[in-house]
């Protein structure tokens, strides 16, 4: 307990050690500004030097202040020049601009763009915003550079300032950001909580940023964020509401914001979430609360009724948090017609299917990996890890998935004295309930089907194209193409799958299916699939391969024969184990059967143009000479370089139909094709 306790003083620490030290440096700049700026003022015998809507921002938080006895007004601009921030800063050196670059022997428009430029770091640290990764060393490089060109503007405060934190760095740390900037901004009511990366900054995400908040912002009533346990989702979440609470015309009458998360992850283990919420019913009455009502518990229609009406009168966006806690069924009241105006944002492990947009996070990148690793390591003192190379830490964060729940604790556990390489060892016993605690949840609530297709593709040991996957399940478990599609949609959903294409310029391409590294990882450590899957999977790979060679001797024995199917890729190879039971079918007379095993292979290659040549071969033995026709043309529509499809139209012309003209236009084509 007492460790625990210390490492979370210490993190306070440090947030506001990094958000207070940026304070001390912006404040001393607007300081040694406005002193400039006032003297200026004073020598021109301009009292009255603010703009307008600088004086109107200016005296709204005057009188916010409590340093002020309420009612009574200032006396002129003189009294508000301390209420002034960097974007007014920034248009008064524009407005005194000729009598700064005389003073400076440079131009101020460039001293007034480098003030705007932090204009929104400068609000995230006196809002209390969530900070960004590089917030501290720009204000850093803004000291330098103001101190490096503009000497002339003495900034003795800001000298001041920088001498203080060489010397005694937690000095900050005795600093308040006066309450009026805070009360100033908060335009939405809101409960947002705090963020747990202050003091790491929020690090990359930038395309995922604009995009979320231009979702958030869009047409879409319901938005959710999908990604495994710890990739961030709550966090890019939270970055974007901050972002959109300082938006001046704000979309939204109120933000409220609902956690369902019941288990947190702390470098001791698992720990339990007292009082949290876990229905339908608890989201509702929390969110009615901090709207300012209450409801009682009971009969869930009437209480999402009224939450309801509260989102049709105002614009209010609902944010549940960790939504996977909880089923479908159970939110789908909830969820389902939201009024106009209103939004609601999840953040969830899985998909809600048909239910709303959904918005994929994945990991961080390797170089992004990187740098919240050794940004966490700094903010805990841990030399080991901050000083690490390039490639030793970067080693550590693809063992870690670049997931940066995992990365974060796996350098917290480093600090309190765990040895990096044994920590990630296979058999360490604290990797794997920080492991656990990212996918069991998920993985609990997946059904029978998609635990199926992950013991396929772990056993299948590569990537598998969804015809590959659709034969070894048929192999292993006698899944339907129906029940295999949505269950892809759902595991897809819940990003314990992942999608490639292969190489377009060669002949075996398409979509591939394969198992994120995490989930591949889960699955061998709590969840692998028994023996008899594992030996049935590599008995089903081996008849492919065995598949392939014939297809292939097939082809190379006589290749103007209309009964040998060709196929090139492995796909193709797998609809001609369908189609050559086709054939057999159909030459025994059972031509129901027949087009029951063509109709398999077009719904696996619906593009294949053999998959039309051997029906129309099944429909000429079934005496359907309409649909014999169609099929062949569709068979040439799709490959009409194929020579062999030619001579077999060619064939049916002049044996069925007797238009010995159509078929002599079928031969000429295929000479074309091959001349010899």
């Amino acid at each position: 307990m007492a460790g625990r306790l210390i490492s979370l003083v210490w993190n306070f620490a440090m947030r506001s050690a990094v958000r207070n030290t940026c304070f001390a440096i912006l404040s001393s700049i607007e300081t040694d500004l406005r002193e400039t700026i006032g003297d200026l003022a004073l020598a021109a015998n301009s009292v009255d030097m603010l703009p307008p809507d600088v004086r109107k921002n200016a005296t709204e938080r005057f009188e916010l202040d409590d340093k002020h006895t309420p009612g009574v007004p200032p006396e002129n601009d003189i009294d508000l020049i301390d209420y002034t921030d960097f974007a007014d800063l920034g248009k008064m050196v524009r407005i005194r601009s000729e009598e700064i670059t005389s003073l400076c022997g440079r131009d101020a428009a460039l001293l007034a763009n480098q003030l705007e430029s932090m204009t929104r770091a400068r609000n995230r640290v006196c809002h209390s915003r969530p900070l960004e990764s590089d917030d501290l060393s720009r204000f850093i490089e803004l000291a330098n550079s103001l101190l490096r060109d503009y000497p002339q503007l003495l900034w003795k405060e800001l000298q001041g300032v920088r001498l203080k934190i060489e010397q005694d760095p937690t000095f900050v740390l005795r600093l308040e950001i006066p309450a009026f900037w805070t009360a100033a901004a908060d335009v939405t009511p809101h409960n947002l909580p705090m963020v747990d990366f202050d003091e790491t900054g929020f690090v990359g995400r930038t395309t995922e940023t604009r995009d979320l908040i231009k979702y958030i912002s869009g047409p879409h009533p319901l938005v959710t964020i999908v990604g495994e346990g710890g990739v961030g989702k709550s966090a890019l979440a939270l970055h974007c509401l901050y972002e959109i609470l300082d938006v001046k015309d704000a979309r939204f009458d109120a933000i409220v914001w609902i956690s369902l998360k019941t288990r947190i992850l702390t470098t001791a283990g698992v720990r339990e979430i007292h009082e949290a919420v876990t229905s339908t019913l608890g989201i509702v009455q929390a969110s009615t609360d901090q709207l300012g009502s209450h409801v009682a518990g009971g009969d869930l229609e009437a209480p999402v009724r009224e939450l309801k009406g509260y989102m049709s009168y105002s614009r209010i966006l609902l944010v549940i948090d960790n939504l996977e806690t909880l089923t479908l069924d159970e939110v789908r009241p909830l969820l389902e017609s939201i009024p106009t105006g209103s939004k609601v944002l999840l953040t969830s492990r899985i998909g809600l299917g048909e239910l709303g947009l959904r918005y994929k996070l994945d990991p961080l990148d390797r170089k992004q990996s990187i740098l919240l690793a050794r940004r966490h390591a700094k903010s805990l003192n841990l030399q080991l890890l901050a000083e690490c190379t390039e490639d030793h830490l970067g080693k550590y964060c693809q063992a870690l998935f670049f997931n940066p729940l995992l990365i974060k604790w796996f350098v917290s556990s480093v600090s309190n004295g765990a040895d990096p390489e044994r920590l990630l060892s296979k058999g360490n016993q604290s990797f794997a309930t920080a492991l656990q605690l990212c996918f069991e949840n998920l993985y609990n609530r997946l059904g029978g089907s998609e635990k199926q297709i992950l013991h396929v593709l772990f056993a299948a040991r590569r990537q598998l194209s969804q015809t590959e996957l659709f034969f070894l399940l048929q192999e292993v478990t006698q899944l339907s193409q129906l029940e295999l599609e949505m269950a892809l949609n759902v595991l897809h959903g819940s990003s314990m799958l992942k999608r490639a294409f292969r190489d377009r310029r060669k002949a075996d391409s398409g979509t591939q299916y394969a198992l994120t590294d995490v989930s591949s990882e889960y699955l061998a450590r709590f969840a692998p699939p028994n023996a008899k899957t594992l030996e049935r999977v590599q008995a089903a790979l081996k008849k492919l391969r065995s598949m392939a060679e014939h297809a292939q001797l097939q082809e190379e024995a006589y290749p103007y024969d209309i009964f040998a199917v060709r196929s090139l890729t492995t796909d193709e190879r797998i609809c001609a184990v369908y189609l050559n039971n086709a054939l057999k079918k159909a030459r025994a007379g059972l031509t129901t059967e027949a087009r029951v095993l063509v109709e398999h292979a077009k719904n696996l290659l619906p593009n294949f143009s053999e998959t039309y040549r051997i029906s129309a071969i099944v429909e000429g033995k079934a005496n359907d000479l309409f649909k014999a026709d169609e099929e062949i043309r569709t068979a040439i529509d799709l490959k009409p370089e194929s020579s062999l499809t030619r001579y077999q139209y060619a064939l049916f012309l002049l044996k069925e139909m007797e238009d010995f003209n159509s078929a002599l236009l079928q031969i000429d084509a295929a000479l074309q094709n091959d001349s010899n």
